[in-house]
């Protein structure tokens, strides 16, 4: 039980009407600064980053692109970031005869796919055999777990 009369002399006031809570204020963006730093301010306020609806329209893209589609994006100097190493990742999987980034990307846009787990005892059996309880056992077993937890 919390103590009814703390020791607060020790505390600070608490904040008064219009007074900020966070007086250094926010922290800067390292990603603002980077950019800033590369592209000067006013590059940096007309470079747009990307949102999630722009990465998913570029991997679903990716996802149906042929061959020599992705070969494009991956040399297009105009291409973003992420879309030249999507193409590139893609490109390098179709290589090596992989689909590590097909299987990313379709997570990514539909989710992934359920998977079933099934537990078993020793050869397949059940790993606790099923039985049915009395009333009796029922308030053993219930008594036993309040007093447990």
């Amino acid at each position: 039980m919390a103590n009814p009369n703390p020791n607060t002399s020790g505390l600070k006031k608490p904040w008064e009407p219009g007074q900020s809570g966070n007086p250094k204020g926010r922290p800067r963006d390292p990603a603002k600064e980077m950019l800033e730093a590369a592209l000067g301010k006013k590059g940096a306020r007309k470079f747009a980053r990307l949102t999630k609806a722009n990465k998913d329209d570029i991997d679903s893209i990716l996802e149906s692109a042929t061959t020599d589609f992705l070969m494009f994006v991956a040399k297009w100097d105009g291409a973003t970031t992420y879309a030249k190493g999507r193409a590139l990742a893609l490109l390098n999987d179709m290589k090596k005869g992989q689909t590590t980034q097909l299987d990313k990307i379709s997570a990514r846009l539909h989710g992934q796919p359920a998977q079933k787990v099934e537990l078993t005892g020793k050869d397949g059996a059940d790993l606790i055999p099923a039985r049915i309880l009395t009333k009796d056992e029922i308030g053993d077993l219930l008594s036993q777990l309040e007093k447990d937890y």
